[in-house]
């Protein structure tokens, strides 16, 4: 009985350690819906120091525009709210949201909370996700199309 409990107890400790390890590698990556619908988020570049190892990840974009046309943009209505979410809180006043309209060009967000509203233009739009944690920092981009 001591044996099977004191395997249990060690592989307990081990699958902890692995998803420790897992969890402890990169920052958290953002659940980004607009009315009910989930878009999806391509990562950028971002620095982390975890549990057994830290580092930098550089990722290779032309333009944070190039970024968030990586995945197919989600079609919305004029002035949705956009919400993003973290598995884990971002430290408060690090969230930050940038509206890029093309190459050249950005704007800044203004968040209520974890929202804000979708352009009441037509068009295609790429926003710019970037959060920081005790851990480190992190930054995404997605797309929307207003019709």
């Amino acid at each position: 009985m001591k044996r099977l409990l004191a395997s249990l107890i060690l592989l307990s400790v081990i699958a902890l350690g692995i998803y420790a390890f897992q969890i402890g590698t990169r920052p958290p990556e953002p659940t980004v819906t607009v009315a009910q619908k989930s878009v999806q988020t391509t990562e950028g570049s971002y620095c982390w120091d975890g549990l057994l190892r830290a580092g930098c990840v550089d990722k290779a974009y032309t333009s944070v525009y190039h970024m968030g046309n990586k995945k197919n943009a989600v079609v919305v209505e004029p002035n949705s709210t956009i919400m993003i979410n973290f598995d884990r809180e971002p430290i408060d006043g690090t969230l930050e949201v940038e509206k890029w309209l093309n190459e050249d060009e950005v704007e800044g967000i203004d968040m209520n909370h974890e929202t804000f509203t979708a352009p009441s233009e037509k068009g295609l739009y790429v926003y710019h996700i970037m959060a920081h944690w005790k851990q480190g920092g992190g930054s995404y981009a997605f797309s929307i199309k207003v019709e």
